[in-house]
């Protein structure tokens, strides 16, 4: 299915922190931080609510990073058409909607890392095709 055709039929209603956990490792100079990202898809019901479900590590294992985050965000999406969403893979609803997630993502990690007093951090812009979904 085309991406374009299944963002037509769906409609954000959320997008929320549903658990975050966060360290400082002390770390100073230069570094590189590589988030791993894994999404996963829960199909909708009669209710026709779409979620998908975003798991974000930030982790100083194996290269030190100046924090560890671990974040789960879900996106809501009010489905239109269930005929679209069924016909098309978890990987493609993922490369539909999972900008939108990281976008709020993003805004997370970036008040979390200024609230640790440091520079804020922002997620690099991911490429959807590189998206791991389960």
């Amino acid at each position: 299915m085309e991406i374009n055709t299944i963002k037509q039929v769906l409609r954000v209603k959320a997008v929320y922190v549903e658990k975050i956990s966060c360290s400082r490792s002390g770390l100073n100079g230069s570094f590189e931080i590589n988030p791993r990202l894994t999404f996963h898809v829960l199909r909708p019901n009669e209710s026709k609510l779409l979620k998908v479900v975003c798991n974000m590590v930030i982790s100083s294992s194996p290269r030190p990073t100046p924090f560890d985050i671990s974040l789960e965000m879900i996106g809501e999406y009010k489905v239109n058409d269930l005929n679209i969403i069924d016909s098309s893979s978890d990987k493609e609803i993922v490369e539909a909607v999972g900008d939108i997630i990281l976008a709020e993502a993003s805004l997370v990690v970036s008040f979390i890392t200024s609230s640790m007093s440091m520079i804020p951090f922002v997620i690099p812009p991911c490429v959807p095709e590189e998206y791991q979904v389960k």
